[in-house]
């Protein structure tokens, strides 16, 4: 009589269903410390200046959550990908230097950005890397 291999079996359902767990979680942690970070710049892109978001990169790069304010947290470690712990990455990429902090086309009213702004790099010069 032929018996299938359950046991092997349920240890990778079990190996696949914890991986996708730990996937999912790690997903929201990301998505909470990119929501902390994009809430404190739309607060100061909202007053229109340019140089508030400049001068406050380094408090968008500290917006990540912890373990004070939840503590689903105490398992998570945030990272930059330049080798900071605890932080976000926020950095302005490079201007034309003829842009302007201006409220951009209609069709995007009320926003206001950098008109002429371009950002062209190899894969290399990205913050995160696989």
């Amino acid at each position: 009589m032929f018996q299938p291999p359950l046991k092997g079996m349920t240890t990778t359902n079990t190996k696949l269903i914890d991986r996708n767990n730990a996937y999912v979680s790690a997903n929201a942690a990301a998505e909470a410390a990119t929501e902390k970070a994009l809430a404190l710049l739309m607060s100061d892109y909202q007053s229109g200046s340019e140089a508030r978001i400049l001068s406050n990169l380094n408090t968008y790069a500290s917006a990540v959550p912890t373990s004070t304010e939840n503590s689903f947290w105490t398992n998570f470690q945030f990272s930059d990908a330049q080798g900071h712990t605890g932080k976000n990455y926020a950095a302005r990429i490079s201007v034309a230097s003829n842009a302007v902090f201006t409220q951009l086309a209609e069709q995007y009213h009320p926003v206001a950005g950098n008109r002429g702004a371009d950002r062209r790099g190899r894969p290399d010069e990205q913050p995160c890397r696989r």
